[in-house]
């Protein structure tokens, strides 16, 4: 069996990093983040790497009505988000998560593992069209498997591979999802 380095203590609260998309602001000690222009360079990724049976949560706060500058949705919403092995401290980010060559992304129709595409996986479905007030959450379970939460609902197993560690989730702020917040770090049940 492989030697993992684990993080040794849990953060007091899922903060945000200082280095993020160039379209973001934080705010809130670094607990909310909101995109400011257009609809990309949105990437926020979590302080702290993540720890092993814990759930890392945010709440979608503000989305813009349907008729914003994203018309190439075809009139679908979604968000990515996943995890990545690449610290955040001096990582130049992609304008969005689906450049990235060294995460695990998740949307609604597919899933992208270190730039290829993954089909066959529905847990992303939930991401659609979420409503403001939603909440989604990543978390890696005791047998390294990553797990997508929707509304505190476990919406299954994305990648089922061993994660390695230490890895750090983030979220995409795309589309219309403009602001969201971090919600405190929870063991899984």
């Amino acid at each position: 069996m492989m030697n993992k380095s684990y993080p040794e203590s849990e953060p007091a609260a899922l903060r945000f990093h200082e280095n993020h998309g160039s379209n973001v602001v934080l705010s809130n000690d670094g607990q909310t983040a909101e995109r400011i222009n257009g609809h990309d360079h949105g990437i926020v990724m979590c302080k702290y790497p993540m720890l092993i049976n814990r759930l890392y949560e945010i709440r979608l706060d503000k989305k813009d009505p349907g008729n914003g500058d994203y018309k190439w949705l075809n009139d679908k919403s979604y968000l990515f988000c996943g995890v990545t092995i690449e610290a955040p401290g001096h990582l130049c980010l992609p304008g969005d998560a689906m450049e990235w060559g060294y995460a695990v992304v998740i949307n609604n129709n597919h899933i992208t593992l270190r730039g290829q595409f993954m089909t066959g996986n529905p847990v992303g479905k939930k991401l659609e069209n979420l409503p403001q007030g939603s909440s989604i959450g990543l978390a890696v379970d005791y047998r390294d498997r990553l797990r997508l939460y929707v509304n505190g609902e476990d919406q299954g197993v994305v990648i089922g591979l061993g994660i390695p560690f230490p890895c750090y989730a983030f979220f995409d702020l795309i589309g219309p999802y403009r602001k969201i917040s971090t919600l405190p770090i929870r063991p899984l049940m």
